[in-house]
């Protein structure tokens, strides 16, 4: 049975940074000394499903390093180097890579390896384009339809903090929080549109809300402003005048493409320009 336990290494990365790992360790039984063949248990579904769960473990860690940048951007990474910095066997890894590559969080080149991939200010306007197209217009659509009272508690929710683990959960109530005012517009394709796009761009506005190289004043003044206009969004949708929710909704995401950028700018070894 595997057993796992925590340990911090200091990975050679583009980044530079310790990332704290997972450190696999295996437990042997005993063997089974009887003459007779073992049945028939379903050992090789066992064997898949654990693969699958330590997969699942596996995407879950690289991900997480991703959207921080402690895998940085356009950082190279192979199976061996990543076996070693989270403890994990080559099987499930691989699995976590593919899955990776499937959100467009690293790309594979032939007869390289692995690399994460870059953030670049292309990709940034574009995604930020489609946004401002998406999500002023379904918040529009939203106005006197949305539950202000779960709008309120997740608002709540949108604080900010030098902890990681509040970086993250933020990035999980700041999506939480636009997916269900798109969802009270009523038109389920374009809220799937906005959940995926949102998911996309994790690593972009957490870029932008926590850029290490800005100052802290800089960033503690955004992140005011950001709260304000989250908690400015919920007290139109509750007014009920449709023209104010969707310029206060453009205006909330136009300052958030405006921290990004001036993240980029101040993190020029991060993003390409």
């Amino acid at each position: 049975m595997r057993q796992v336990s925590r340990r911090s290494v200091n990975p050679k990365s583009a980044g530079g940074n310790a990332v704290s790992v997972a450190k696999a360790s295996s437990a042997v039984a005993p063997a089974n000394r009887q003459a007779a063949p073992p049945e028939n248990t379903g050992q090789p579904f066992a064997k898949l499903e654990v693969v699958s769960l330590l997969g699942d473990q596996a995407y879950q860690l690289i991900k997480k390093d991703i959207i921080q940048c402690r895998l940085a951007p356009g950082a190279e990474i192979s199976e061996t180097a990543l076996t070693k910095i989270y403890g994990l066997g080559k099987a499930p890894i691989r699995a976590a890579l593919l899955r990776l590559s499937q959100d467009n969080l690293i790309s594979s080149v032939p007869r390289r390896g692995y690399f994460v991939t870059p953030i670049t200010i292309r990709n940034i306007q574009e995604l930020y384009e489609l946004r401002l197209d998406l999500e002023p217009a379904a918040a529009k659509r939203a106005t006197s339809r949305c539950d202000i009272r779960n709008l309120m508690s997740l608002c709540k929710s949108l604080r900010y903090s030098d902890d990681g683990t509040n970086k993250l959960k933020f990035l999980e109530a700041h999506c939480e929080f636009h997916v269900a005012i798109a969802r009270a517009a009523g038109n389920e394709r374009i809220t799937q549109l906005i959940a995926s796009l949102l998911h996309d761009m994790a690593r972009i506005i957490h870029f932008g809300e926590f850029a290490p190289n800005r100052g802290a004043e800089d960033l503690d003044v955004d992140h005011r402003v950001q709260q304000r206009q989250h908690e400015a969004i919920v007290e139109s949708l509750a007014a009920g005048d449709p023209e104010v929710v969707e310029k206060v909704m453009r205006d909330h995401i136009e300052h958030s493409l405006d921290m990004v950028k001036r993240a980029a700018f101040a993190s020029k070894s991060l993003v390409r320009i």
